[in-house]
């Protein structure tokens, strides 16, 4: 079963007026998992820049994560995982997001 959820939240400065960051929640349970075999991160992209997060494997067999990036746009959000053996790496799409900025008060 493929399950993926991610959950982001626009974080204001001290003016409380125009976010200025973006704090992500990412869970993802995977199909066909060899956990003992992967490393595993979070990578988000957004506008040619790329931010990791740690992916930390839960009893469930899935991995959860959070972080907070610079506010853009949007973004797209992979769980990366990098297998310990062969070095192969697979990059899950989780979920693409868009119009983030005009949401959070940016014009």
């Amino acid at each position: 079963m493929e399950d993926y959820d991610i959950a982001y939240q626009p974080q204001y400065g001290a003016q409380g007026l125009n976010a200025e960051t973006l704090a992500l929640s990412l869970s993802a349970r995977p199909r066909g998992m060899r956990s003992a075999n992967d490393i595993a991160k979070f990578t988000i992209q957004s506008a040619g820049e790329t931010w990791t997060c740690a992916a930390i494997l839960q009893q469930d067999n899935s991995y959860v994560g959070s972080t907070e990036i610079p506010l853009r746009d949007g973004f797209t959000a992979y769980l990366t995982l990098t297998d310990r053996e062969s070095g192969g790496v697979r990059h899950l799409l989780l979920e693409t997001v868009s119009g983030l900025a005009d949401a959070a008060g940016h014009r």
